[in-house]
């Protein structure tokens, strides 16, 4: 699917890119080739960041939640 959403580690090594079919691509920003995806299997309908920490962010589907760590990614 085509690309929805990017977000940047904040040394903008890596970067996670989100598609319109629900997929989340691990980026490498120098090579732009993904090292990891992440196949959804539902459609996920909220995303949350805490307040002043980037490094971490959740998504919620109707039977799951994700909890990502970037900064653990590189």
């Amino acid at each position: 699917g085509s690309v929805t959403s990017v977000s940047f580690t904040g040394d903008f090594t890596h970067f996670f890119a989100g598609s319109s079919q629900s997929n989340i691509y691990w980026v490498n920003s120098t090579t732009l080739v993904p090292e990891r995806e992440t196949l959804a299997l539902l459609e996920d309908q909220d995303i949350a960041f805490p307040y002043g920490y980037s490094e971490v962010f959740a998504t919620a589907a109707p039977n799951e939640i994700r909890i990502w760590n970037t900064k653990n990614r590189q």
